[in-house]
């Protein structure tokens, strides 16, 4: 009988964990789908922006309603708790008088409507493997989409120097996913899909979204224990493979630059690579410096959430820097160590599923580390944070006693 119930208890907190995943990637669905459609259609008018955005909210809206009762029965304390603090962080940087009252609305309804949700929503899963499953299902679609979106961007197809910051982010979460697939099953069609994918970000995005892909690669190799003969081989010869391309990749991408352009197609990225001129800021030093100089000036309060932003495409790029802009040297630094020590949580996971997320979600969020920001504002940010303090998941027999004391108490 207690077998029975432990059973029944497993395959509810299956069906559970996975309502809870299908929440988390329809969000990342409707956010790529909402974009790709503005992209492809070129839609240029307010209101059908607007229609085509609450389109997407509703839908994500009635997933949550019927999905929102489980977060509340495993993690509802924890929810109450991070939205009361981040609705006292936005009140307090409010009456600080700094920011722009319409723009800290716009981070503070993030926040507390997408923000703090995915945290719970992701930490409450028990299963991590359902979660890492699901969003390796719709990386294919994804990636198919966006790559479509790219191509049929109207701005890129007349030459306009113009390129798709979001979209890039958008896509280098898939590309990542099918990269951690093709590690583990080293079947073509995920390096299919995750070259495909990263082609894409070099010919038409931002070199940010590719931080996050060589910090993939990088974390691999630094976890990788195993070392053998053929292993050290396999290094050697994708090495000789990689100085090759090295050597020669001015002339690759020169080519490349030129066929495009000549048929009427333009790659910011290609251009900063053509022009000797990758690590081109793109004027984030002389933002850097402006806000430094404000950091300077409230040393020790800081000027709250948003606070002393120019504007909010001319935010502070870099996460760390917006966290001692928004706090202040000593509680900002203190956040600020504690980011960067998050970065080292990977090399402490012993569960491979959660193990394969935290990297990938780590990963994903490294430019925030040097070149984005608007943390508030970052979905994949709170998902981190919620795998960080995701706690390791039982062993068999550990679980099994853990189900039956629930069960008889």
């Amino acid at each position: 009988m207690i077998k029975k119930r432990i059973y029944l208890q497993a395959n509810l907190n299956n069906s559970e964990d996975l309502k809870l995943s299908i929440f988390i990637v329809a969000y990342f669905i409707a956010s790529a789908l909402n974009m790709s459609i503005k992209l492809i259609f070129a839609v240029s008018n307010a209101t059908v922006w607007s229609y085509i955005s609450s389109i997407f909210f509703i839908i994500l809206f009635i997933i949550l309603l019927f999905t929102i009762h489980i977060v509340f029965k495993r993690t509802l304390l924890l929810f109450v708790c991070l939205e009361a603090i981040f609705l006292l962080i936005f009140i307090c940087s409010y009456f600080m008088g700094n920011a722009d009252n319409a723009l800290l609305t716009e981070k503070a309804f993030f926040s507390l409507g997408v923000g703090v949700p995915l945290f719970c929503y992701v930490y409450a899963i028990k299963d991590k493997n359902i979660l890492y499953n699901n969003f390796l299902i719709i990386s294919y679609p994804l990636i198919i989409i966006i790559i479509f979106a790219f191509i049929m961007n109207s701005s890129l197809i007349k030459g306009n120097n113009t390129y798709t910051m979001s979209l890039s982010y958008s896509i280098m979460l898939p590309v990542l996913f099918q990269t951690s697939a093709f590690f583990k099953k080293k079947h073509p069609i995920n390096l299919f899909f995750a070259i495909c994918g990263t082609l894409s970000i070099i010919l038409f995005g931002s070199r940010g979204a590719l931080i996050c892909i060589f910090g993939y690669l990088l974390y691999k190799a630094l976890l990788n224990k195993i070392f053998s003969a053929k292993r050290f081989m396999q290094w050697l010869a994708l090495g000789g493979i990689c100085a090759i391309v090295l050597f020669n990749i001015d002339k690759v991408f020169s080519y490349l630059y030129a066929f495009l352009t000549e048929h009427g197609i333009y790659s910011r990225t290609l251009y900063i690579i053509t022009s000797s001129d990758l690590l081109y800021s793109s004027g984030r030093i002389d933002l850097w410096s402006h806000y430094w100089q404000l950091i300077c000036d409230k040393p020790f309060f800081g000027w709250g959430v948003i606070g002393g932003w120019v504007s909010d495409g001319l935010s502070p790029h870099n996460m760390l820097i917006e966290y001692l802009l928004a706090f202040g040297i000593i509680i900002g630094g203190l956040i600020c160590i504690t980011s960067v020590l998050l970065l080292l949580k990977p090399f402490f996971v012993k569960d491979r599923f959660l193990l394969e997320l935290t990297v990938i979600l780590a990963s994903a969020n490294l430019a925030m580390y040097l070149v984005s920001g608007d943390v508030f504002e970052k979905s994949l940010w709170f998902i981190f944070i919620a795998l960080c303090f995701t706690k390791e998941p039982l062993v068999p027999e550990q679980e099994t006693k853990s189900v039956i004391n629930h069960l008889e108490g």
